[in-house]
């Protein structure tokens, strides 16, 4: 069976100055099934790379795309259209609404999206006692810690159950016994068959994947660690 290339990079080039090159010649494949972790310094380019993924700015040089969609041919309500139903982004400031609680900001999201409340309670459910988020549910954003915070923003992208999970920093807040549950929820069956792209400041070992480092505005794969 052929794998699907759910996002395709090829030969990436991004300059916010035209002197110097923040991305140079980046090539990403990411496939159904695929766990890939980005590993850099703040400032490598990281952020850039996500943004050019999301449609929200664009590469000097270079081809980017998304379900076998190529981008730079689309219009701007197109990508919209792609990105929502394709995609699921876990930011690192969380993007949540403030003044709403757990339960109705991951109601507001998939009701945002078009999502049919029998397709997405049962996953709300499940991914409110899986991050232990039902002690929660009714707590306004506002008063969470960052980890609840960053809790919720996981229970929220795995929610609207999107082919592609994009994650900048998913890990930065979380306890160690959090970070094992959102592992064990990447890892399970749920994931299986997505395609899931980490950003990151440092390699989380206990998550197997294929690794890069993205340095000097270049990518460089560093190892593989495939499932035995």
């Amino acid at each position: 069976m052929v794998e699907e290339e759910l996002v395709l990079l090829e030969d990436i080039y991004k300059t916010y100055d035209r002197v110097n090159w923040v991305l140079q010649g980046v090539n990403l494949c990411l496939k159904k099934g695929d766990v890939i972790k980005i590993i850099g310094d703040e400032g490598s380019g990281k952020s850039t790379l996500l943004k050019i993924i999301l449609c929200s700015i664009y590469p000097e040089r270079g081809r980017v795309n998304i379900m076998g969609a190529d981008t730079s041919e689309l219009k701007k309500y197109e990508h919209i259209l792609l990105l929502r139903q394709y995609i699921s982004v876990f930011f690192e400031n969380f993007r949540l609404f403030e003044y709403m609680n757990v339960l109705d900001n991951l109601l507001f999201i998939n009701k945002m999206r078009g999502r049919k409340k029998t397709a997405f309670m049962p996953l709300i459910e499940r991914f409110l006692s899986q991050l232990d988020l039902r002690d929660v549910f009714k707590k306004k954003v506002i008063f969470l810690s960052p980890g609840e915070k960053a809790r919720l923003s996981l229970a929220m992208i795995f929610s609207l159950d999107a082919p592609i999970i994009l994650a900048d920093e998913p890990f930065r807040c979380l306890s160690p016994s959090s970070v094992g549950k959102v592992i064990d929820i990447l890892k399970g069956d749920f994931c299986k068959d997505k395609g899931i792209l980490l950003f990151s400041g440092k390699e989380l070992s206990s998550l197997e994947g294929k690794s890069f480092v993205l340095n000097g505005g270049k990518l460089y794969g560093i190892y593989n660690q495939d499932p035995g």
